[in-house]
């Protein structure tokens, strides 16, 4: 039989109470330790003492009697320090660097005390203050020195009055205390403390942060608003944006280096709204000296600042550029007055004349120069200010666009600036024909109307090739960078044109061997210009509409056997001359002396008739007619462009007047006396003697009455590229709304010309009624394509 012997519980030994009385008298001792240390007196502590205290109190559970009471010493301390050392010297007699420097020399002792304290109260950290998540001693120290001095109204407010002073002084270009200023700084960002977000986040900040940043944006806004009516009360954009200037780099470096580097981004928003968003407008639009006027003068630093400026409160700066454009377009429109102010009267060696094409070309010239010289200015004023922004360059070439486009005849006036530069490229450097070939092409991509540029200037590459008689390397350079500007199709017909003349030169070369190989040469030599109809401008070879003239028998057999040798090389084509659009050139000699007469072929036809008439012999206005064939109108310009002006006064006319009649009396001139051996003959007209426009006469601005019929046959081809544009479109598509039909069209004939949308509605119908084009049964908005 067994026995069942009880289990022996051992009890752990029973837990003493502490008493008040308990914790008082050890913290008695902790509190006399704390007293000594901030007397200095921390040597005569003894460390294992004062640790096994803390300890003893901690393991009591007592550490939150411990950390409370320290924290209630802490305190005590510190409102006497502010008592007996802070608030005597809150004076405002008080040197403001004593007062920083007192608060610094405070905030450095308390601190070492308060490390001395968390070395002997490193238990009550590890144990207590982590179990109860409160912070350490000497982080609850740095709080105490934040809240229980520096936050203490009156001392927060003297403190900040002197350190805004000294930021005043620093401004007024004063020197103050940098060592003590940069201390209290960076004392103040030191000072911080955490704090939870609401979405669970640690967020730490300071006290410099949380109380003086605030402070100091205020006081620098006050600061920057005094500044600011003081300029406004100037009017003057130019000294508004330099005044600016100078004060940002002054406070960047005197002021923002004192500051931490978190205020600087708020100082510089406070500018932006202070300066720019509450005024930007104003200052442009100040009066005498705004934008404009600064960008008028090409004023590069206020232009540059302004720019600047702009673009702190406005990346797409829309108000800059609207003003730039403003002052880009009135600048441009100002300079239409050349084309309607009458030009002083030109002497043309005859009498004070003014012709009305002539006048225009010339205004033209001087219409396009300005606008160059112009662009040429904002191109420096461009790089100098504006860093060479696209965004502006496009803004500029939308004002140079407006202007040009809203000058009836702007794609006229460019194809002669071009005209004229390649006309005179032979005796100018190739430096400035390249530089007027660019700048005219810049004028030219500002066109809208393109298909009516490129119509001028086939009208006048025609006329330079027809009198030069040669392809320039000018030429064909321009017509290749049209080609790459416009495509191929658009420099199609030039291209042909210039080949014309290339091939003309090998066809004449070789007649010339023909003419040599069977004995042909009878004095008269002939350089013909083969043209093809279809590249050149219809106006030209209208004239062979005219009468056919008749030749001397001389020329008239020279071009029977050029007839002869071209169809010899070429069977089946057929030659039509074109005389109006020839000139000859006639040696003879006159007084003794031999002049070369360079006339259109109708002159020449008309002074070959004298070759066979007597010494003082004539022929009347009739015979002349009858003999040559050459219309009334034409025979009376050919002639009194020999007898009027007395640089080609090659004959002479009885009476001597400047109308013709059919009885009048013709005479060679044999007075004629000239310098010069080669004689020009420019076509005049009946009326004034001046010289006209004429097909071999150098290019000259259209009349109203040419420019109107012009723009009518420009016109005419634009509906049908429409009709083009919207069969290709409805073909490709086979269905399409009519909007989007309107849209695709405008975006493919935009490169050539600004397509009217009520034009395209009504090409639209044309093309319906022609059956090409039907609407939907289900919607009539709706287009198909009938193939």
């Amino acid at each position: 039989m067994s026995t069942i012997r009880p289990r022996t519980k051992i009890k752990p030994p029973k837990k003493q109470d502490k008493t008040e009385k308990d914790f008082n008298t050890t913290w008695e001792t902790l509190s006399n330790a704390i007293d000594e240390i901030f007397k200095r007196n921390s040597s005569k502590l003894s460390y294992e003492q004062l640790y096994r205290a803390q300890y003893v109190l901690v393991l009591w559970r007592m550490g939150a009697q411990l950390y409370d009471k320290t924290a209630d010493k802490l305190r005590d301390v510190l409102s006497a320090i502010i008592k007996t050392r802070i608030m005597p010297l809150m004076s405002s007699s008080t040197d403001s660097s004593l007062f920083l420097q007192e608060i610094l020399t405070v905030a450095n002792e308390f601190s070492i005390a308060v490390r001395m304290i968390s070395d002997i109260m490193i238990y009550c950290d590890r144990v207590y203050s982590k179990e109860a998540r409160r912070p350490i001693i000497s982080d609850m120290g740095l709080y105490m020195l934040r809240t229980y001095v520096l936050s203490v109204p009156e001392v927060q407010r003297y403190l900040f009055n002197c350190l805004l002073s000294q930021i005043n002084e620093i401004r007024r270009g004063r020197s103050i205390d940098l060592h003590a200023f940069n201390a209290m700084i960076q004392f103040m960002q030191s000072l911080t403390v955490t704090s939870i977000t609401p979405g669970g986040a640690t967020q730490v900040s300071s006290y410099y942060e949380d109380e003086f940043e605030p402070e100091v944006v205020r006081a620098s806004a006050d600061y920057y608003s005094t500044i600011k009516d003081t300029l406004l009360q100037k009017h003057d954009a130019s000294v508004y944006f330099a005044e600016l200037d100078s004060t940002f780099k002054q406070e960047e470096r005197d002021v923002f280096k004192l500051l931490a580097e978190s205020t600087h981004p708020q100082l510089i928003a406070t500018q932006d709204q202070i300066f720019f968003q509450e005024n930007l407008e104003d200052v442009f639009n100040f009066s005498p000296v705004g934008l404009q006027h600064i960008i008028s003068l090409f004023d590069y630093t206020s232009a540059r600042l302004a720019y600047q400026f702009a673009g702190r409160v406005d990346l797409d700066r829309v108000s800059f550029k609207q003003h730039l454009y403003n002052a880009v377009y009135a600048e441009c429109d100002s300079y239409k007055s050349v084309l309607v102010d009458p030009l002083p009267l030109v002497d043309d060696g005859t009498a004070r004349t003014k012709v009305k094409t002539q006048e225009t070309t010339h205004k033209a010239f001087i219409w396009i120069q300005k606008l160059v010289t112009y662009k040429r200015k904002l191109e420096t004023l461009l790089e100098a200010s504006f860093d060479n922004s696209n965004d502006v360059q496009a803004t500029i070439d939308e004002a140079f666009i407006s202007v040009i486009n809203s000058t009836r005849r702007a794609p006229e006036f460019v194809s002669l600036y071009l005209d004229d530069g390649i006309r005179r490229s032979d005796k100018l450097p190739k430096e400035e024909l390249s530089n007027i070939i660019e700048t005219g092409l810049s004028m030219f991509k500002y066109l809208k109307d393109a298909d009516l540029f490129q119509t001028y200037y086939q009208k006048h590459l025609a006329k330079r090739l027809l009198n030069q008689r040669v392809l320039t390397e000018a030429d064909e350079l321009l017509i290749l960078k049209l080609k790459d500007l416009q495509g191929v199709t658009y420099a199609h017909s030039m291209l042909k044109m210039c080949d014309d003349v290339l091939i003309s030169e090998v066809n004449k070369a070789d007649f010339e061997k023909y003419q040599a190989s069977n004995s042909m040469a009878n004095g008269f030599s002939l350089s013909p210009l083969l043209l093809r109809e279809p590249f050149w401008p219809t106006y030209l070879l209208d004239m062979t509409k005219r009468e056919q003239i008749r030749f001397p028998d001389e020329v008239k057999e020279l071009m029977e056997r050029f007839e002869q040798f071209y169809r010899n090389e070429h069977d089946g084509r057929v030659l039509n001359w074109v005389a109006g659009l020839g000139s000859g050139e006639i040696s003879t000699i006159i007084n003794g002396r031999t002049y070369d007469i360079i006339a259109p072929t109708f002159g020449m036809v008309i002074l070959l008739q004298f070759n066979d008439i007597e010494e003082d012999g004539y022929l009347t206005i009739d015979e002349l007619e009858e003999r040559t064939n050459i219309g009334q109108e034409d025979l009376s310009k050919h002639l009194l462009s020999m007898i009027l002006p007395p640089r080609t006064r090659i004959l002479r006319k009885e009476p001597m007047n400047s109308t013709i009649s059919g009885t009048d009396r013709v005479f060679l001139n044999r007075e004629f006396v000239s310098k010069q051996r080669k004689i020009r003959v420019a076509l005049v007209t009946p009326k004034s003697g001046a010289k006209s426009n004429n097909e071999m006469a150098m290019n000259q601005a259209e009349t109203e009455e040419e420019h109107e019929n012009t723009l009518s046959k420009v016109n005419n081809a634009r509906e049908l590229a429409v009709d083009a544009a919207i069969i290709r479109v409805m073909k490709a598509n086979k269905s399409m709304h009519h909007t989007a039909l309107v849209m695709e069209v405008i975006r493919q004939l935009t490169r050539h010309f600004e397509p009217d949308v009520i034009i395209i509605k009504k090409r639209v119908e044309v093309l319906i009624d022609k059956d090409y084009l039907e609407r939907s049964c289900e919607d009539a908005s709706v287009y198909q394509y009938k193939a």
